[in-house]
C-alpha cells in the first residue's frame, strides 16, 4: 500500500473537489483518536493513511486503506468497521443519545462502498438537537483491499441529498468521496 491507494485533494470534496487540503506532514500515517467509534478495532496489517482539513476551525477528515491476505478477509473487515461504528453510533454522546445508522449503498465502477453519519452533541447541546459534531463514515471494498475515509465537521449547516434526484439538489459529499476513492485502492 503507498499514498497513491488514498484520495488524492481533487478527490475530497465538501462542496466542489479539492475542499478539503492534505494536511502535513503527508507521511502514509494517520491518527483515528478523533473518532470515538474507531478506537481499537486495527488489526497489523499493510495499511496507509493520509490527514485532510478545511479552512482554520477544526474540521478534519482521514483516509486509511489497507491489505489483506485475501478476498474473504476484506469481506470480513469491512463488516467489522461497519459493525463498529453501528455499536458507536447507539451510545454516541449524552445519555438517551441513540441513532440506529443508516448505511447508504453507493455505485462504483469498482469494487463495493457505502456510506453512514453520525452525529455526537456537544458541549452545550442536547439529545435531539441538529447541532454537534457530524461524523460521515465512508467505507470500501475491492478485492483483498479495505479503505475508510471520516469526515468530521463540527455544526455542520448544509443539507445534502442522500440520493440523485433528491430533493435538496446537492448530494452529500461523501458519496462523490467514496467512489473516488475505491478507484484508487487500484492504483
Amino acid at each position: 500500500m503507498t499514498l497513491a491507494n488514498l484520495p488524492a485533494k481533487r478527490d475530497m470534496w465538501w462542496h466542489r473537489a479539492g475542499d478539503w487540503k492534505i494536511s502535513a506532514p503527508d507521511d502514509g500515517k494517520t491518527n483515528l483518536e478523533f473518532s470515538p467509534c474507531l478506537q481499537g478495532v486495527w488489526v497489523s496489517h499493510d495499511e496507509v493513511g493520509r490527514s485532510y482539513h478545511i479552512g482554520n476551525d477544526g474540521q478534519k477528515a482521514e483516509a486509511m486503506a489497507f491489505q489483506l491476505p485475501d478476498r474473504a478477509s476484506a469481506v470480513a473487515a469491512e463488516r467489522h468497521i461497519r459493525t463498529q461504528i453501528d455499536r458507536c453510533a447507539l451510545t454516541a454522546g449524552d445519555v438517551g443519545h441513540r441513532q440506529r445508522p443508516t448505511w447508504h449503498d453507493v455505485r462504483t465502477r469498482v469494487g463495493h462502498a457505502g456510506w453512514t453519519e453520525i452525529m455526537r452533541p456537544v458541549d452545550g447541546s442536547h439529545p435531539g438537537q441538529d447541532y454537534g459534531i457530524f461524523e460521515s463514515y465512508g467505507v470500501y471494498r475491492d478485492g483483498n483491499r479495505v479503505g475508510l475515509v471520516i469526515m468530521d465537521v463540527v455544526g455542520q449547516d448544509n443539507n445534502w441529498d442522500t440520493e440523485p434526484g433528491g430533493p435538496v439538489g446537492q448530494l452529500h459529499p461523501m458519496i462523490h468521496n467514496v467512489k473516488a476513492s475505491v478507484e484508487r485502492l487500484r492504483a
